[in-house]
């Protein structure tokens, strides 16, 4: 969220970061509309290309991101929140929410 909307005038060379993440925070909405379509069983008309398909579809942009950050050395760290959440599609996919796992005592 920060790299979408910056508070400080001097992080202007973060806007292709910006560009990026945006187009991908739609996708992802989108994709979110769609699967709530199907789930009900509506008629989803949307353009595959408006859509995340597949997690190799999500992981592109944000390892684009992420390999831009490393070799720019821009002052903001690829190793946080960005690296976190390659791991997590890597791992489990496109299915981002956070799990909550406990030993049933039954």
């Amino acid at each position: 969220q920060k790299l979408l909307e910056p508070s400080l005038p001097q992080r202007a060379g973060i806007a292709p970061y910006r560009v990026v993440l945006g187009d991908v925070k739609d996708k992802l909405m989108r994709t979110r509309r769609r699967l709530e379509l199907l789930l009900e069983d509506l008629p989803c008309d949307h353009d595959p290309q408006e859509y995340f398909m597949t997690s190799d579809q999500l992981l592109e942009p944000l390892l684009l991101c992420y390999e831009s950050l490393q070799s720019c050395g821009s002052g903001i760290p690829p190793d946080g929140r960005l690296a976190d959440l390659i791991r997590r599609v890597a791992t489990f996919g496109m299915i981002l929410m956070k799990l909550d796992l406990r030993q049933e005592s039954g």
